[in-house]
């Protein structure tokens, strides 16, 4: 399953993110790996910060079923930690790292992740 993400304009200058999982035959599931599940009702919300446009206000509605053989304690003890690192810190550095990346570039880099392969953005 795949992700489908929605984006609609939300208050002043927001966006309000809606995601659902999709099967997509283009994208079949790779032998050996899981994919979570993520029903309808999951996404984010995306603000600014007012006096402050540099910055954004993020609330993410985690719904997913993750699947695999991860006992359910241990999940409910460190995704809330792995979220909150991958928003504060992997984000940021995707950000610094593509900022000059093309449009045909992302959409050819997403589609090497889906691939299991990365094209060669150098």
């Amino acid at each position: 399953q795949l992700q489908a993400r929605h984006w609609r304009p939300y208050q002043k200058n927001g966006y309000a993110v809606a995601v659902a999982s999709v099967d997509w035959k283009k994208y079949p599931c790779a032998s050996g790996c899981v994919r979570a599940y993520t029903p309808p009702g999951g996404g984010f919300i995306l603000t600014p910060v007012e006096g402050n446009p540099s910055k954004s206000r993020m609330v993410n509605f985690m719904c997913a079923d993750i699947k695999g053989w991860v006992p359910r304690s241990v999940l409910e003890t460190t995704l809330g930690g792995a979220l909150f690192n991958f928003y504060t810190k992997v984000v940021p550095a995707a950000l610094d790292k593509y900022a000059d990346m093309t449009e045909a570039d992302a959409r050819a880099y997403v589609d090497g992740l889906l691939l299991q392969r990365r094209p060669n953005l150098t």
